[in-house]
């Protein structure tokens, strides 16, 4: 796994032993990016961990950072050699199609495609060797296709919610035409009406994040404004109070007007103080708005992304099983004897915006969001 390329769904584990004991966990979201405290956002899919180590590394160097040891703050100067990521989970895999135990498998490292299916069950033999009247078959496959049909629906509901611009709050009328295609007019429009609501949703939450980032905005310059104003304020005082001090040291002037003096001084410095610590807060709560923003916008997209990928998964192993059934009617049941099977072992892997499939062997090595497909095949008799 040295030159694996990551990838969205990977999780990460940012550690800084040098000036905490603290751990950071985050998941490369779908865009590829992946945000840490202190770091910020980095570019994370398609390079191997070892140059994301290294990217982050340069970002760090020189940075001043507030941690916590204990209930003690203290500020800390980072450098690249206290940055150490390692993988805290790779994407799992998954397995469809002709299996007893379909579904995702946690990935380590070294896994082959014989442990791989040794923990989804084996090939499911017993289960399409039982399907010998056609009749049964007809009735099943039926059943089959109008889950394909909603299996269909959903992912292209979750691809119009992974694809809709950040301000959109309709379905276009193409996307509204192809769900209607797959479950008729009313649970079609129903759909459409659940895409719509979940991207207004997003959209208000979102509006009223942004309003309350830019009036925070707001409040800091006009907050920093009157620091400067207050500076300026407090540096006129201070050099009227050494010429009164001047002045009173040769007594031209009274001790009440020294004091007074004194008093405006503290007085400027005091505002100086407070207006300094005013700033310091809207900052803060201005990059708890940031990235609360960001949070939302990355469990939208993550949650969906889930969703797709949990159709995708059920998809394929539905078609799998109407593959099977209609391959199995066109055999015509084999005149009720148990027909022969042999197993086709395929691998469906992303490679940058392409998915390749390819043929597997039991030894073959898989890897992390690896989709392994397993169909059992009945060759013709003739």
């Amino acid at each position: 796994m040295h030159d694996y390329l990551l990838q969205p769904g990977d999780s990460l584990r940012l550690s800084m032993p040098g000036i905490s004991g603290q751990t950071w966990d985050a998941t490369i979201d779908m865009t590829g990016n992946i945000r840490f405290p202190f770091l910020d956002q980095h570019k994370a899919a398609g390079i191997t961990l070892a140059e994301l180590n290294t990217k982050m590394e340069v970002a760090a160097t020189g940075l001043e950072v507030q941690v916590f040891d204990g209930a003690q703050k203290s500020t800390a100067v980072l450098s690249g050699d206290e940055i150490y990521l390692q993988v805290l989970r790779y994407r799992p895999v998954t397995v469809i199609g002709d299996i007893s135990q379909p579904g995702t498998v946690d990935f380590v490292p070294g896994m082959t495609v014989r442990a791989l299916l040794g923990q989804a069950g084996g090939a499911q033999i017993a289960e399409l060797a039982g399907l010998r009247a056609p009749a049964d078959s007809t009735v099943r496959l039926q059943s089959a296709l109008q889950t394909q049909k909603w299996m269909q629906a959903q992912v292209l509901r979750s691809k119009i919610l992974l694809e809709a611009p950040l301000d959109g709050v309709s379905v276009g009328k193409s996307e509204a035409e192809q769900l209607r295609g797959y479950l008729g007019d009313v649970e079609g429009k129903a759909l459409v009406s659940e895409i719509e609501i979940a991207l207004r949703e997003r959209q208000y939450e979102r509006v009223d994040l942004n309003e309350r980032i830019n009036l925070t905005k707001n409040r800091v310059e006009s907050l920093e404004r009157a620091y400067e104003n207050y500076q300026q304020a407090s540096i006129s005082e201070e050099d009227r109070l050494q010429r009164a001090l001047e002045m009173g040291d040769k007594g031209l002037v009274t001790a009440d007007r020294v004091n007074e003096a004194r008093n405006s001084a503290l007085a400027a410095s005091t505002r100086l103080l407070t207006v300094d610590s005013d700033v310091y807060e809207a900052k803060a709560e201005l990059q708890r708005l940031q990235e609360e923003l960001a949070r939302v916008d990355d469990s939208f997209f993550s949650g969906v992304l889930d969703d797709k990928r949990r159709f995708s998964q059920q998809l394929s192993e539905v078609t799998a099983q109407v593959d099977s059934l209609r391959l199995l009617l066109a055999d015509g049941g084999s005149q009720g004897q148990t027909p022969v099977t042999r197993t086709e072992i395929l691998v469906h892997r992303g490679i940058g915006d392409q998915e390749v499939s390819t043929q597997m062997r039991p030894g073959d090595l898989v890897y992390p969001g690896d989709v392994v497909e397993v169909i059992l095949r009945i060759p013709d008799s003739n």
